[in-house]
């Protein structure tokens, strides 16, 4: 008999579908499939010549897919009922009563917190402009890059999309980063860095 009320700000479709787990997943699938070529003489299999990765055609799916999982969730929520849906920023204003924005009151006897995810780094990172990208910018990619570095200690940036790197770009690494304050700055701020190379790096 209680009644539920969804008070959100941000897009619909969770951090997990539209930028977190279920992408990064989409990555790291081809990249085994790429990388399990290796393992093939041990079934007595070989491949004639090397496995040719095709970026625009990787990135294509991952973003078709991920739609689709976050049109699962946009589905969900469009069958609730439109009084049962708020748009906007909630703040507490007593144990009970939040505000949303400055257009409604809401009274509730409990509340549940989800905020979700948000990426944070090192205020100095600012200076490397459009070459910095986070995870809610990295499944937005048309093509695979020719290099990248993957800082981070959490599960996202510093795990699944080490692996997904690691076997699309073949783990080759490239020499260190130019900017000194970058490195420190990695150094002190994460446990994980990795940087790979796909072919010629841009001298710029």
């Amino acid at each position: 008999g209680k009644r539920a009320l969804l008070i959100e700000a941000g897009p619909y479709g969770t951090t997990c579908a539209r930028v977190g787990c279920m992408p990064s997943k989409l990555l790291i699938a081809p990249a085994e499939a790429a990388h399990s070529v290796d393992r093939f003489g041990a079934f007595g299999l070989a491949v004639d010549g090397p496995v040719k990765v095709d970026g625009r055609a990787v990135m294509a799916r991952v973003k078709r897919e991920r739609d689709r999982f976050v049109g699962f969730v946009t589905r969900g929520v469009d069958g609730i009922r439109a009084a049962d849906r708020i748009v906007g920023r909630a703040r507490f204003v007593d144990d009970t009563t939040l505000r949303v924005d400055d257009h409604t009151t809401v009274k509730a006897a409990r509340v549940v917190i989800a905020t979700g995810s948000s990426p944070t780094y090192p205020a100095a990172w600012k200076a490397l402009g459009d070459r910095l990208v986070t995870n809610e910018e990295v499944f937005d990619w048309d093509d695979l890059p020719q290099s990248v570095a993957v800082f981070g200690p959490g599960v996202i940036e510093g795990g699944r999309l080490q692996d997904y790197i690691n076997g699309m770009l073949n783990n080759r690494p490239i020499e260190a980063l130019q900017k000194p304050f970058v490195a420190i700055a990695a150094e002190r701020q994460t446990n994980r860095m990795t940087i790979f190379n796909r072919g010629k790096r841009d001298p710029d």
